[in-house]
């Protein structure tokens, strides 16, 4: 990142979200792998209020981990 240019740290920005959409896509297809991942995720109430809440916008994912 040339950070002498003006528009430099929104690309820093832009290219560290899409890096860290990458590597959830990543963890989250691990998801279908292992049934393991359905069961604990769906137990802990933490993590099933957060992916309810976080996941709105991806409806197929949350009814993937209720099913």
């Amino acid at each position: 990142v040339d950070f002498n240019e003006a528009d430099a740290l929104e690309d820093h920005l832009v290219i560290n979200v899409r890096a860290e959409w990458n590597k959830l896509q990543k963890y989250y297809k691990k998801l279908d792998d292992l049934p393991v991942y359905y069961a604990v995720t769906i137990l802990h109430l933490y993590y099933k209020f957060y992916c309810n809440n976080s996941w709105r916008k991806h409806p197929e994912w949350i009814e993937s981990l209720d099913a």
